[in-house]
């Protein structure tokens, strides 16, 4: 298995969707399910980890009993929704805040910028940049 043909097999993904990436994924999903070689050479670079992880999760699992893991599934399960649900709370909570970021005014903070007040220098340039314009629409 070379380079060449994954690369081959991921062009002819793109042209059958046309430049579209999210429609030639799932093109080469729907290959990866019949075309075992291509499935091997995309994964090979990952295989050592899958490999490890699976590994680690298979031993962390033999000293425990049938029930022992039905529970821990649970509680990962009921942590999950618990996260999901916090999480939606807070996305709420920084939108409704009176600390909120307002589009266009983000800084490092994630506080919104205050408005600094103008120097009369700044202020002096203004009006007669003003006033000028004045004058040319005025002749």
């Amino acid at each position: 298995m070379t380079l060449n043909y994954t690369e081959n097999r991921i062009k002819e993904a793109l042209r059958l969707s046309n430049g579209n990436t999210a429609k030639a994924k799932k093109q080469i999903f729907a290959w990866l399910y019949e075309d075992h070689k291509l499935l091997l050479d995309i994964t090979r670079p990952h295989l050592n980890g899958i490999v490890a992880y699976a590994l680690s999760r298979a031993l962390s699992r033999l000293s425990k009993t049938d029930e022992e893991l039905l529970e821990e599934q649970a509680a990962e399960a009921k942590s999950s929704v618990g996260r999901k649900q916090s999480m939606g709370k807070d996305i709420l909570r920084g939108f409704a805040s009176k600390d909120a970021v307002q589009f266009g005014q983000e800084s490092d903070s994630g506080r919104p910028l205050k408005r600094k007040a103008a120097s009369q220098n700044h202020v002096d340039v203004i009006h007669m940049m003003a006033a000028k314009a004045r004058d040319k629409a005025g002749q």
